[in-house]
C-alpha cells in the first residue's frame, strides 16, 4: 500500500503552522491598533484594523482548507502593511526587513527545504521584485518626509526587534509550509503515477520500469515472477455485484502485501482487472519459492470475506517463470502468463512453474 507516513507528517506540519503563524500575527496588529490609536496614527490604526478583520477572516479559510487563498491573502497584507508603514512612520522601525525576508525565505526554500542547486525562474522573479520595492521604499524615505513622528526610543527599538523577529522567522515558516505543501502534492501525485487506485499496489507501468531494472541486472540468476489470477471472478461480478468483486481484489491485495512486508525484492502489482504479478528476487531455492506460493494459494482459498450478509471465497490460480540464462523480459513474462492459463484448463486453484 502507498506509504502516508511522509504526506499525514506534512499535513499535521501545515495545519499547526499556519494556525500559529494566523494567532502571532492577529496578536500583534492588535498591538499595533492599540499602539498607533495611542499616537494618533489614524492612517495606520485604520489599516491594522483591517489587518485584524484579516487575520479573523483566514481563520475561516483556515478551517475550509483553502491554504492557497489563506497564503495569497497574508503576503498581500504583508505587502500593503509594510510599505504603508514605511511611508508613514520611515526606516527606522524595521518594516524594509519584510522585503529582505521574502528574499532570503525564497533561497531557503530552493536550496535547502526543495535541495535545488540553482533558484528557479518563479523565485529569481520574486527576488527581483522584492529588491526593487526595497530600494524604492529607501528612495522614498530620504526624499519625501514620515507622515508620522514616533520619537520614544523604546517604541521603536522594540518595534524594530518585532518585525525582524516577524519578518525572518514567520516568513520562512511560511516557504516551508510552501515546500512541505509541494514535496507532499509531488508525492501524491507520484504515488498516482506509481500505484493502482483500487489496491494501492504498484500499477503495471511502474512493475515494467521494476522488471528492466532486474533483467539489466547481472544478479538475476534468482528471479522469478508470478502471473496470479482469480478464478471464476466474473461469477463474483454477477452473483454479488461489482463492489462485491472490489472487496475481493483488495482482500487479495491486502494479502500479498502481507508476504511482502517480510521479504526484500518482493515487489506485488495488480497487473490488470482480476489479474496481480509479483516480481521476486528470491535467495532459497526454487522448490522453497513453490512452498512459498502454495502457501499464499491456500491461505487465499481458506479466507472468507463478509460483503452484506454473504461470505465470499475466492481462489486463484498462479504461473511461475524462473528465470534462465539468455531469457529477455518478453521470454519472461510469456511464460508465466502461458503457465497461468495451463494452471486454468488443469482445473484452477493451483501453482503451475516452469521447469
Amino acid at each position: 500500500m502507498p506509504e502516508r507516513g511522509m504526506t499525514e507528517k506534512a499535513n499535521l506540519f501545515v495545519k499547526k503552522g499556519t494556525w500559529i503563524i494566523n494567532i502571532v500575527l492577529l496578536v500583534c496588529h492588535i498591538y499595533f491598533v492599540i499602539l498607533f490609536k495611542f499616537y494618533n496614527a489614524d492612517i495606520l490604526f485604520w489599516f491594522n484594523c483591517g489587518s485584524v478583520a484579516i487575520y479573523l477572516l483566514s481563520f475561516e479559510l483556515l478551517r475550509r482548507k483553502k491554504a492557497g487563498t489563506y497564503i495569497y491573502l497574508v503576503f498581500l497584507e504583508i505587502y500593503a502593511f509594510m510599505i504603508v508603514s514605511i511611508i508613514c512612520l520611515g526606516w527606522e522601525f524595521g518594516f524594509q526587513h519584510y522585503c529582505i525576508a521574502f528574499i532570503a525565505s525564497l533561497c531557503f526554500s530552493d536550496f535547502y527545504m526543495n535541495g535545488s542547486r540553482t533558484a528557479n525562474r518563479v523565485s529569481l522573479l520574486l527576488g527581483v521584485f522584492n529588491a526593487s520595492i526595497y530600494i524604492a521604499l529607501r528612495f522614498w524615505t530620504q526624499y519625501h518626509p514620515y507622515v508620522y513622528q514616533i520619537d520614544n526610543t523604546l517604541v521603536k527599538d522594540g518595534m524594530y526587534v518585532m518585525n525582524t523577529l516577524l519578518g525572518f522567522s514567520f516568513l520562512i515558516m511560511y516557504f516551508s509550509i510552501y515546500s512541505k505543501t509541494v514535496n507532499k502534492l509531488e508525492e501524491e501525485l507520484r504515488q498516482m503515477a506509481e500505484r493502482d487506485a483500487l489496491t494501492g499496489l504498484y500499477n503495471r507501468r511502474k512493475m515494467m520500469e521494476l522488471l528492466g531494472a532486474e533483467m539489466d541486472s547481472v544478479e538475476n540468476k534468482n528471479l522469478v515472477v508470478a502471473m496470479l489470477d482469480v478464478d471464476l471472478f466474473k461469477r463474483v461480478n454477477d452473483t454479488y455485484g461489482h463492489v462485491a468483486g472490489d472487496e475481493v481484489l483488495k482482500r487479495l491485495a491486502d494479502t500479498l502485501q502481507e508476504h511482502a512486508k517480510d521479504k526484500e525484492d518482493f515487489y506485488v502489482c495488480r497487473w490488470g482487472g482480476e489479474e496481480f504479478f509479483i516480481l521476486y528476487h528470491y535467495k532459497d531455492t526454487k522448490a522453497t519459492v513453490m512452498e512459498e506460493f502454495e502457501r499464499i494459494r491456500q491461505e487465499i482459498q481458506q479466507q472468507e470475506i463478509p460483503y452484506e450478509e454473504e461470505l465470499i471465497k475466492m481462489t486463484i490460480t498462479i504461473g511461475l517463470s524462473f528465470y534462465q540464462k539468455g531469457m529477455s523480459l518478453n521470454d519472461l513474462l510469456k511464460e508465466a502468463d502461458a503457465l497461468l492459463y495451463k494452471g486454468k484448463e488443469a482445473g484452477r486453484n493451483c501453482v503451475r512453474c516452469s521447469e
